[in-house]
């Protein structure tokens, strides 16, 4: 019996014990999903739903936040002002208050719960299925990190962290809305500015990331200087709130600036803002008021002279000529004269997107100097001026743009834009003294300048942006060449071996270093000067008729042999340049050509001949 006894007792205070510590675990532990990762969770709720938020700063002077969601992350503040909240510190708030956890937390009566101190900032938030709860925060722990708080999830004081503090406990001013309009950039399609002082409207509408004008002009903005001049806009901050009774004496009922932006969005209301500024000891300060909201302040800090700068009246007006077309540019024809000589001509991009002459004839151009033409000149050309937006005939006239005397005509790629589009520039009077040439685009719209310099990118006509490389086939392939002067001449052919080449005529015999030939021929004859003149023209007036010296080149090309004779002139158009062409052959880029070569050709064909 003793023993049974025994074996209860001891049956008996394992029981009581493990009740005891069933007890201490429902007590102590965390209901099921309390803890999260070691953390208690003091609120799991979603912060999308909160519905109304409540912050009161006990023992401070700070007036009491109230604010409730509207819709589409707006939140309309009610007390201590009527006005639109910051939703950004809203949803912040609602965030760390949804999501509230603790790593410790002691009973309300425990030393610990005692540094929490008195409460200094409380938050109620109301959700969207009725329910309300709070949080009191008080002093911060001895870490700084976080802060003690209650809260009407479960009894006690706990750690939480100091964010939630952060978030909530900031002035009024950092709770309303500082931004001035309610539409932003992303949602924009029309932008009016308009300025007091001059009267001037500046109208336009966004498509994409284009702009156009609607007034007070019509034409196309300048996209990258509209998308800034909307960014700055959109990016004002009220940075001070005043009274809105002070309109008045700010200036604001007949405000400086009066912008309206209105909302891609169907059904959206328009959003205005009146800007007004005042001059104090040399210093200028700006003050706005948001219309719809009434909401009234200064804007410190932000660059307003600089943004609605309207002095250059053509600032935010789309300058570059070619922009419409120059990013899938596919082929340029010019038409017309210039210094009174004609320079027509066509350029086009092949299949393999290689820029080549088709106008007059198909020849190759310098890739260099066409690249820099199409890169920087048309990608840069720029409008000084707009003279008349509606010209008349009479204005057509007086600007030489009646019958334009040239045409730049730019069409697009049509793999890259699916169809051609084309844009015609005309140019008209010139006018040196004042550097400048009058132009109008497609047959309508204003007239304009350019800078004179433009044009004088052509000049000399596509002779201009041919290839100047003269090598038209592989020295390699060369096997004999004739040098021929009046009263003489010197062959020579290619030996047996790549070191030397053999003098076949005159009959003296002899040899000429591989080396020697192919350091005549490579820097001799590689690359144009300049290109002077196309046939017809007079031979005698480049000392053609009269060769100084004829080179004729003997080599095989796709198994045929085939020769190539160049003339050598004794004039020059000046300095160490002497004119040259192809007399015959098949090197169609130059056949018809005068061209300009190195003096020193003439030099090192004599003296070779000379020696032999």
């Amino acid at each position: 019996m003793k023993g049974i006894l025994l074996r209860f007792k001891s049956s008996l205070a394992w029981a009581l014990a493990a009740a005891a510590l069933l007890v201490v675990c429902i007590l102590v532990a965390p209901k099921d999903k309390e803890m999260q990762e070691g953390q208690i969770v003091l609120f799991k709720l979603n912060p999308d739903d909160a519905r109304e938020i409540r912050v009161e700063f006990p023992g401070s002077d700070m007036p009491e936040i109230r604010a409730k969601y509207r819709e589409k992350h707006e939140w309309m503040m009610e007390r201590p002002v009527a006005d639109e909240a910051d939703y950004q510190v809203m949803e912040r708030i609602a965030g760390y208050f949804s999501t509230l956890v603790s790593p410790k937390g002691w009973d309300a009566d425990s030393a610990e719960a005692a540094e929490m101190g008195p409460a200094r900032l409380k938050i109620s938030v109301m959700f969207a299925d009725g329910t309300q709860h709070w949080v009191e925060v008080g002093n911060k722990t001895a870490s700084g990190f976080r802060v003690y708080a209650k809260t009407s999830a479960r009894e006690g004081v706990f750690e939480v962290s100091k964010a939630v503090w952060d978030a909530a406990y900031r002035p009024l001013a950092e709770y309303r809305d500082k931004c001035l309009f309610s539409v932003d950039y992303f949602d924009l399609a029309e932008m009016m500015i308009t300025y007091s002082a001059s009267g001037t409207s500046l109208a336009v509408k966004k498509d994409g990331d284009d702009w156009e004008f609607i007034s007070p002009y019509k034409a196309k903005g300048d996209s990258k200087i509209l998308f800034q001049l909307a960014y700055d806009i959109d990016r004002m901050r009220i940075t001070e709130f005043l009274d809105p009774a002070r309109a008045g004496e700010l200036g604001l009922e007949k405000p400086a600036v009066r912008v309206v932006l209105k909302s891609a969005t169907e059904g959206e209301a328009d959003s205005e803002a009146l800007f007004a500024f005042k001059d104090s000891d040399g210093k200028r300060t700006w003050y706005a008021k948001a219309v719809g909201r009434g909401a009234v302040g200064v804007l410190r800090d932000q660059d307003l002279d600089k943004i609605f700068n309207f002095k250059d009246r053509f600032r935010f007006r789309e300058r570059r000529v070619f922009a419409s077309v120059i990013g899938a540019l596919g082929e340029v024809e010019v038409e017309g004269d210039f210094q009174g000589r004609n320079i027509s001509f066509m350029v086009t991009k092949d299949q393999f997107k290689k820029w080549r002459m088709t106008k007059p004839q198909l020849r190759s151009v310098d890739e260099y100097k066409w690249g820099d033409l199409v890169n920087e000149s048309l990608t840069n050309l720029k409008a000084e001026d707009f003279v008349v937006e509606e010209p008349s005939p009479e204005d057509l006239k007086s600007f030489g743009l009646q019958s334009p005397p040239l045409r730049i005509t730019l069409r697009t790629s049509i793999e890259q834009t699916g169809g051609v589009k084309t844009l015609k520039t005309e140019f008209g009077t010139q006018d040196p003294k004042k550097g400048i040439v009058y132009a109008r685009t497609d047959g309508k719209g204003p007239v304009f300048t350019v800078p004179l310099a433009f044009l004088e990118k052509f000049e000399g006509g596509f002779l201009r942006y041919l290839n100047r490389s003269m090598n038209p086939h592989s020295w390699e392939n060369v096997h004999k060449l004739k040098f021929e002067v009046p009263g003489g001449e010197l062959v020579i052919e290619k030996s047996g071996t790549e070191q030397m080449w053999q003098i076949t005529s005159p009959g003296k015999g002899g040899v000429v270093a591989a080396t020697d030939v192919k350091q005549l021929m490579q820097t001799s004859f590689d690359k144009v000067a300049k290109y002077y003149a196309i046939a017809p023209y007079d031979e005698a007036e480049y000392g053609l008729d009269k060769p100084i010296i004829t080179v004729t080149l003997f080599y095989t090309d796709r198994d045929k042999e085939r020769e190539d004779v160049i003339h050598l002139s004794s004039k020059g158009p000046a300095g160490d340049v002497i004119y040259a062409r192809y007399r015959k052959g098949d090197f169609r880029d130059m056949g018809d050509l005068v061209f300009g070569l190195g003096k020193s050709v003439v030099e090192r064909i004599l003296k070779l001949m000379e020696n032999k």
